[in-house]
């Protein structure tokens, strides 16, 4: 008779993200996962630069991208936030409490309290998700197989900011999401997957960047000790595309070709925790 060989040990995992509806979707389809162990999750409470307070970050926000972009940021994090701790679904901190997982909260995470909590944590992997902070090399090799992250555009197309705001704006049909490595610049690592998403005609930039991470989730909890031992991704040749922080006139754009920041509907699925559908290919 064969002995059955032991369970693989799960994967150890240090999240970084943003509080609201889309870091506590991506938490909650990693705690379920009985392949990955989150150790740790690191907070971003960066608005715009890690030398602005809240009032002074939100103030700029509202100058560089208007006061209609800066209410949608707002929905997607703090008040998306508010309304999950009232339902089922929980937020991210509330989520981390129930598996008692540690939360950094931090503007900064290469300072070195940032680096300590890493350290603490002993992480094999950092993932980023929904987060506003550059990671240094230097943080992320502490990981011993560094970084990923999910991003919600078809790489190299539309790196940076709000990759679906734009997506949406240029009136391009290709929507999609990729885990890729984290290197030195900003979401230009090697890909390691990528699936298609076509979202529905309706679809708020909110729900469709919500849907897109959830499948970038879902990639990451069936692939993940795939993404590990893969020595090399899949190099991201062409150029492709950045942009940083949309203006008021682009935010007024998109609302006059009939594009939506936010929708009620989407504030809702903060109570109930909607998965939403993992995006095929």
């Amino acid at each position: 008779m064969n002995p059955v060989e032991p369970a693989p040990t799960p994967v150890r995992v240090v999240l970084c993200t943003t509080e609201g509806i889309i870091g506590a979707s991506v938490l909650r389809s990693l705690v379920s996962s009985p392949d990955i162990a989150v150790t740790g999750v690191i907070l971003s409470s960066r608005v715009l630069s890690p030398r602005y307070g809240w009032s002074r970050g939100a103030w700029q926000q509202i100058r560089t991208s208007g006061l209609r972009y800066a209410l949608y940021l707002w929905c997607a994090t703090g008040l998306s936030d508010l309304i999950g701790r009232c339902g089922p679904a929980g937020a991210v901190s509330s989520i981390a409490s129930a598996q008692r997982i540690p939360i950094l909260t931090t503007r900064d995470l290469n300072a070195q309290p940032g680096r300590d909590f890493i350290a603490a944590r002993a992480p094999e992997v950092l993932l980023s998700a929904f987060f506003n902070q550059r990671i240094a090399p230097e943080t992320y090799a502490i990981a011993p197989n560094g970084g990923i992250n999910i991003h919600p555009s078809l790489l190299p197309d539309f790196r940076g900011v709000d990759p679906v705001f734009y997506t949406r704006l240029r009136g391009t049909a290709r929507f999609g999401v990729s885990v890729h490595r984290i290197d030195a610049d900003l979401d230009t690592g090697e890909i390691l997957a990528q699936s298609e998403h076509v979202p529905g005609p309706a679809d708020s930039v909110l729900r469709t960047t919500l849907d897109l991470y959830v499948s970038g989730s879902y990639l990451v909890t069936q692939r993940l000790r795939a993404f590990l031992r893969a020595e090399r991704g899949r190099s991201q040749q062409d150029s492709g595309s950045y942009y940083s922080w949309p203006s008021a006139a682009n935010v007024a754009a998109l609302h006059e070709t009939g594009g939506c920041l936010v929708r009620w509907q989407d504030l809702m699925a903060s109570l109930t925790g909607r998965p939403g559908q993992p995006a095929t290919g």
